[in-house]
């Protein structure tokens, strides 16, 4: 695209996508992907497709929270984000 840089990675039948500004670096976008999809891989146990993400929508939306805050990188270790993310749910569950 003209003004951004897009990176995909690709689930058993859906895509991931992250685009930035054409002035970011596109490793760190494809690092910051690379965490969100290693976290909902883990999350969803391998099943990375799209009737399980919509069933887990909540799991997939708080990965997305706790990586990323208005555009910045929160937390680059998928096992931390997977940490918070089912700490988050619990106490969701709970109330």
């Amino acid at each position: 695209m003209d003004s951004e840089i897009a990176v995909f990675r690709n689930g058993s039948d859906c895509k991931f996508y992250l685009s930035g500004p054409a002035e970011e670096n596109e490793l760190i976008l494809v690092g910051i992907l690379d965490v969100i999809f290693e976290t909902v891989s883990t999350l969803l146990r391998g099943q990375v497709d799209k009737r399980t993400m919509l069933d887990n929508l909540e799991l997939v939306l708080l990965t997305i929270d706790e990586s990323l805050d208005h555009g910045q990188i929160m937390e680059i270790d998928a096992m931390a984000v997977v940490s918070r993310v089912l700490m988050k749910a619990s106490e969701a569950s709970a109330s």
